[in-house]
C-alpha cells in the first residue's frame, strides 16, 4: 500500500484548521510549496502500535543508560567543543535557558553557546527578518552567531550538553523539540498535544528537513507524533537522525 503524502498524514484540513496561526488560505499556499512525504517507516511504525506499559519502561532505561554511554563517548568531543567556545568569544560555555517539558513542566535546557553574549537582548531588533513563522524565531543568517557557533550547529555539537538534561529526565532522546514559554502562550489547543510526551534531542521534523520545513509543518509533524508515538518509531528516528547529522541537511 502506498503510504500518504504529508498533506493526507498530517496536514488534513481539521488539524491545519487548528494549528494555523495566520489565515487558512496562506497556510494552504505554503504547503503547496512544500509538501514534503511523511516517510515511509514512519507511516509504517506509526500502525504498528506496542501497549504503552510495554513501551515507555524501554523509552526510559534507553534515555538513561544511553544518554550516561554517549556522553562518556563523547567527552572528548564535548570538552574540545567547550574549549573552542571558550577561546573564540568572552561570555559562558553554556548557553541556559528556561523550556517547556512534559505536560508544561517547566526546566533549564543546556546547550553550547552559538551566538555572542548577550544576544538575547538584540533578537527584538531582528524580528522583521524572522524566517521561521509567527510563533517560532530563526534567522538563516543569524548576525548574532559567531563563526564557531555556525560551525556547532552545522554538525550539532551545540546540543551535546543535552544529553545531560536527558539523563536528568527532564528530555528523551526522541522527541518534539521543547518550547520556551512565550511560543507555548500562542500555541492553539491542537499544538498543546505537543506537550503530552517528553522533549528530545531530536524528533520526526529534524530527520524529515529540520529547518527546510515550514512553522506549521513542523508543528504538524510534532503532533503525528505525539499522538502516534511507539518505541519502534523512536529507535527508527535514532538512526535517521545519524544521517541527517551527517548530510546536514537542513541545517543553519
Amino acid at each position: 500500500m502506498t503510504p500518504p503524502n504529508a498533506t493526507d498524514a498530517v496536514l488534513d484540513r481539521p488539524v491545519l484548521g487548528q494549528i494555523a496561526v495566520k489565515p487558512r488560505t496562506e497556510a494552504r499556499q505554503r504547503v503547496s510549496t512544500a509538501k514534503v512525504p511523511l516517510p515511509y517507516w514512519a507511516y509504517l511504525c506509526g500502525k504498528s502500535r506496542i501497549h504503552p506499559s510495554v513501551c515507555q519502561p524501554l523509552k526510559v532505561a534507553v534515555d538513561r543508560i544511553g544518554s550516561a554511554i554517549l556522553i562518556i563517548l563523547a567527552s572528548p568531543l564535548i570538552l574540545a567543543t567547550a574549549l573552542a567556545v571558550k577561546l573564540s568569544s568572552e561570555g559562558p560555555v553554556l548557553f541556559r535557558q528556561v523550556r517547556m517539558g512534559q505536560n508544561g513542566r517547566k526546566f533549564v535546557m543546556y546547550k553550547f553557546r552559538t551566538m555572542f553574549d548577550g544576544a538575547e537582548k538584540y533578537r527584538e531588533h531582528l524580528e522583521q527578518h524572522n524566517e521561521a513563522g509567527s510563533i517560532l524565531f530563526k534567522i538563516r543568517h543569524d548576525p548574532r552567531i559567531t563563526d564557531v557557533g555556525r560551525i556547532m550547529r552545522r554538525t550539532s555539537l551545540d546540543e551535546l550538553p543535552q544529553l545531560f538534561n536527558v539523563l536528568m529526565g527532564d528530555m528523551s532522546l526522541v522527541g518534539p523539540r521543547p518550547p520556551v514559554p512565550s511560543e507555548v502562550q500562542k500555541y492553539t489547543p491542537k499544538m498543546l498535544h505537543r506537550l503530552s510526551v517528553m522533549p528530545g534531542m531530536t524528533g520526526l521534523w529534524q530527520v524529515s528537513g529540520r529547518s527546510e520545513i515550514p512553522q506549521h509543518r513542523s508543528f504538524a509533524l510534532d503532533i503525528w507524533y505525539a499522538e502516534r508515538w511507539s518505541f519502534v518509531l523512536d529507535v527508527m528516528i535514532l538512526l535517521n537522525t545519524v544521517k541527517a547529522v551527517i548530510s546536514r541537511r537542513g541545517a543553519c
